[in-house]
């Protein structure tokens, strides 16, 4: 996103992942959070997106990233995610 000058604004946390969602769980109306980091075919994340990602994690929030659908579905299914 840029300013009517051009500049560029930050939106979000430095490092946040690319992609949140959420859903809900359960009776008693609970919400879930997710969020992907996509990275091209290869690529890895960088060192400040690797630090966001383990801090969600200890948070209690899912967060991963994925260089390919295959690897997202993998963690997916094994998140226990359906």
């Amino acid at each position: 996103v840029r300013s009517h000058s051009g500049h560029k604004i930050r939106l979000g946390e430095l490092g946040q992942c690319d992609w949140s969602a959420m859903r809900p769980q359960g009776e008693d109306r609970k919400v879930e959070f997710l969020e992907i980091e996509a990275k091209r075919p290869g690529e890895k994340p960088s060192k400040v997106q690797r630090e966001y990602i383990a801090k969600r994690l200890h948070q209690g929030i899912s967060a991963t990233w994925a260089d390919s659908l295959a690897l997202f579905e993998r963690w997916y299914f094994m998140e226990g995610f359906e």
